[in-house]
């Protein structure tokens, strides 16, 4: 189990939280649950209802879409972090590569937090840009007869 000022530095060292202040980490670490996962067990399933995001302590888990591995994350990284916004349907399933130990923080706290303090929500969205900037999304090029028919040339 860990002290709270172990949890305050771990999250201080997620990229996530950098420049929150450590009156924000400080409550949000008093309001983490520690799960200790093992390997293989999966932590999220794609299409559930995101409820919780997690910060990894230690281990490392990998993250697949539609059965097409998409990363893998290791100590101070954070996945479900969708849910901080919308507790829809999540967008990956994540599960455990090895024994992998996690702080969790469900989204009603996040939330909680981010109206509290404006560094918080600054924070969780660079995380969420950072994430959306490095998935590569094949971009098609649209076709002349495309293109003038959103240029309202009347074709449509």
């Amino acid at each position: 189990m860990l002290l709270s000022i172990e949890r305050m530095l771990i999250l201080k060292s997620a990229q996530i939280f950098a420049g929150v202040s450590d009156e924000i980490l400080a409550e949000l670490a008093s309001q983490m649950e520690e799960v200790m996962v093992r390997a293989g067990d999966t932590i999220m399933n794609q299409g559930e209802k995101g409820r919780s995001i997690y910060v990894i302590v230690s281990g490392a888990v990998s993250v697949t879409r539609d059965g097409q591995r998409l990363a893998s994350l290791g100590p101070g990284e954070v996945v479900g972090e969708l849910a901080a916004f919308d507790p829809g349907p999540r967008s990956a399933t994540v599960r455990a590569e090895e024994d992998t130990h996690l702080l969790e923080l469900e989204n009603d706290q996040v939330e909680s937090m981010m109206m509290y303090d404006v560094e918080m929500l600054r924070a969780v969205t660079r995380m969420l840009c950072r994430r959306l900037r490095a998935v590569e999304t094949p971009f098609a090029t649209p076709s002349p007869a495309a293109t003038a028919g959103d240029l309202g040339d009347g074709s449509r």
